[in-house]
């Protein structure tokens, strides 16, 4: 999937871009719940009973926009 015509290296102004042109309401309030559940990853995969490794390997493929 492209962001803003790019695979890779995607950044906030990619996605800020995107959502004025998708008439996106808030982005900014919503990429920062996003990074929110994120950042709380390792609280809700234990309590949804995940093991340590499977919660490690899609942490892993997590990508926090700086």
């Amino acid at each position: 999937m492209s962001v803003n015509g790019k695979f890779k290296e995607i950044g906030r102004e990619d996605l800020m871009l995107e959502a004025d042109r998708f008439g996106v309401s808030r982005p900014g309030d919503l990429l920062k719940d996003v990074r929110a559940a994120l950042e709380s990853w390792a609280t809700f995969s234990r309590e949804a009973g995940l093991s340590s490794s499977a919660s490690g390997r899609v942490a892993a493929d997590f990508c926090l926009l700086g």
